[in-house]
């Protein structure tokens, strides 16, 4: 082969004459990634599949983390539309609304709600929704994103520069790779089916975020996957279309992932079991709602099995009411939370990669 040091700075100065000279600002940014992975393929450099990739210095420096945000109140919040998707958490009764729209500019945050440290992540490109408890060994950790695996964007976090895959909160590399954060339960639905359910909920002010710009062509469930991205995907699993929206709940060393549409056909609940454990799935059914979560079936000294209602999910045993974030609100069992198993609805090509051969409820083998 010629020399290598030859052919980089040829390309190299093609890449920087076109792109600054020629094209528009978007179609350069492009056209530099283009000359980037021929470059690579041409050297014999390309990065496999499943490998860390750094994000570039562009996109870390517009895309850098919210740290304690301010949020405002429903009542004013005047920024937001009734069909703005959000991830909506509630911790200790306070509910906090983080709309796609902003988070996509920031793709994490790092919070406090209810006294509580909470980390939420956007991952728009796979539809990846999720908040973790970013205590470890006492330890707050705080993150941001610099590096692309397997998929999506990872979580490093400024303490000890440990690389977490954000699908399955385990750090991969670094001083505490094979540490998993503890995922809590986070709903994305449209800003009006949130705010039904929690009327007194904050959301995430207006100068945090524009709807313009980086993440803005992407809405939840979308196919788009850029080329950057697909080529960091170690396994593509085509069981199913890749934007298929799932929700996959793991339990006992066990996973399995539900499509909403099997969850919709069985009216929003699922009586099942595993990792040898009895596990509920509840699916929210309002219009513009993508909310599922999982939980154990076991509460009140009972192994619970639940029922569609039309005021809720009801129990056979004691006839109580509950909500699809698994708290009884009618009945014997009133005031009573189910425990909530790691669950979280994506994309399905995140979860074909990060748990090859998952079980796929409603999907006949073979």
């Amino acid at each position: 082969m010629e020399d290598d040091g030859s052919i980089r700075s040829v390309l190299r100065s093609v890449r920087r004459g076109l792109a600054l000279v020629v094209l528009r600002p978007w179609d350069a940014i492009r056209f530099r990634r283009w000359i980037g992975r021929r470059t690579r393929r041409l050297l014999g450099k390309e990065p496999a599949a499943g490998a860390l990739l750094p994000l570039g210095p562009a996109t870390l420096r517009f895309c850098r983390p919210l740290t304690r945000p301010r949020f405002v109140p429903a009542a004013e919040a005047g920024h937001m539309r009734d069909d703005d998707v959000v991830l909506g958490v509630v911790v200790e009764a306070e509910a906090r609304a983080y709309p796609w729209w902003i988070l996509d500019d920031h793709h994490v945050a790092n919070d406090v709600v209810a006294g509580r440290p909470i980390t939420v992540l956007l991952c728009e490109v796979c539809s990846s929704g999720l908040a973790y408890d970013p205590v470890v060994d006492g330890r707050v950790l705080t993150f941001g994103q610099r590096h692309l695996y397997n998929g999506t964007i990872t979580l490093d976090d400024d303490q000890t520069g440990s690389v977490w895959y954000p699908v399955t909160a385990t750090a991969v590399a670094g001083e505490l790779e094979g540490t998993t954060l503890r995922l809590l339960p986070l709903s994305q639905m449209e800003w009006r089916v949130w705010r039904e359910l929690h009327p007194d909920t904050l959301v995430l002010a207006a100068e945090h975020g524009s709807r313009t710009g980086h993440g803005s062509g992407h809405r939840i469930g979308s196919p788009r996957v850029g080329p950057n991205m697909r080529e960091s995907i170690a396994h593509w699993d085509e069981r199913l279309p890749h934007n298929t929206l799932v929700m996959t709940v793991s339990s006992n060393g066990a996973s399995r992932t539900y499509p909403l549409s099997t969850l919709r056909d069985k009216d929003g609940v699922v009586n099942d079991e595993l990792g040898g454990a009895p596990i509920v799935v509840l699916h929210h059914l309002a219009e513009g709602s993508f909310a599922a979560l999982a939980f154990s079936r076991t509460a009140g000294g009972h192994t619970l099995t639940f029922r569609p209602g039309h005021r809720g999910p009801i129990d056979a045993e004691t006839g109580s009411v509950w909500t699809y974030e698994g708290r009884a609100v009618e009945g014997p069992l009133a005031g009573t939370q189910l425990e909530f198993l790691p669950s979280h609805v994506s994309e399905w090509y995140i979860i074909g990669t990060a748990h090859p051969g998952i079980e796929i409820r409603g999907q006949r083998s073979g």
